[in-house]
């Protein structure tokens, strides 16, 4: 994903005039030449979901090495902007990076709330992002033009999150729990639809950065689930998880 947002954003942006002809920067052998182009990086550097976003930038670091060593008359940088994931800070971001005339395209969105929250400033802008995790599926439904991903959405991974749950864990009754978040809920009701409600014992919705999930404990407990499926981030998970297993409960965390 990232090759291809580096390297083919990178040679549409240089060697070439508006009419088609070679523009002044085209090197001498044939090549592209151009310099100050850059590639975006948008999405969570800091705060609870940061580790999402560094291993995006790691794969970006590796790609855009390779097409720089590939390509050493049309460097590519990469500019860096944190949204934490938060849909409130990514919408002034998304200005910074629109107006950064250097910036050809973006890998990002990282999360499917702050690509919900910028998809109409990016598409009006003519700028391309392209999204290594968001998978809510109505951010294709919204008739951006310039949004894409590299990935399954939800209505394909939650079929088989539900196929996993049922023929392979063979769990007989499935406690199904989101954080309220686009990709939280969005996958969580993909789940729960696709084992249906002879598997599903009970739903319960949590917030992000809740810290106390004892009344969802008691709720999976009391439903006799031996699985709970839950859509949401690490954050909130691994606390859930922990509180479960300090009240006993033995069943799969998925």
């Amino acid at each position: 994903m990232a090759l291809v947002a580096a390297a083919g954003l990178g040679l549409a942006s240089c060697g070439t005039t508006s009419d088609g002809g070679s523009s002044d920067s085209a090197s001498s052998d044939g090549g592209a030449s151009c310099s100050g182009v850059s590639i975006a990086f948008f999405g969570p550097k800091t705060g609870d979901a940061a580790n999402l976003g560094i291993n995006i930038i790691g794969g970006v670091d590796v790609a855009l090495k390779d097409y720089n060593d590939a390509n050493p008359d049309c460097k590519v940088t990469l500019k860096e902007f944190d949204s934490q994931g938060d849909p409130e800070k990514a919408t002034p971001l998304a200005t910074q990076v629109i107006n950064d005339k250097s910036i050809i395209g973006v890998v990002g969105p990282t999360f499917s709330g702050e690509s919900d929250a910028t998809g109409p400033a990016f598409s009006e802008a003519g700028l391309v992002t392209v999204s290594a995790s968001a998978t809510n599926p109505d951010l294709t439904k919204n008739g951006w033009k310039t949004f894409h991903r590299v990935l399954g959405n939800d209505a394909t991974q939650a079929p088989a999150a539900a196929k996993y749950i049922k023929d392979n864990l063979k769990a007989k009754k499935v406690f199904v729990v989101d954080d309220a978040s686009e990709y939280g809920k969005g996958i969580a009701e993909g789940v729960e639809k696709a084992l249906g409600s002879s598997l599903v014992t009970g739903t319960d919705t949590v917030q992000a950065k809740q810290t106390d999930f004892g009344p969802t404990v008691t709720k999976v407990k009391a439903s006799g689930a031996d699985a709970l499926w839950y859509g949401g981030y690490y954050a909130e998970a691994g606390l859930l998880v922990k509180q479960l297993r300090a009240a006993g409960w033995k069943g799969y965390f998925v």
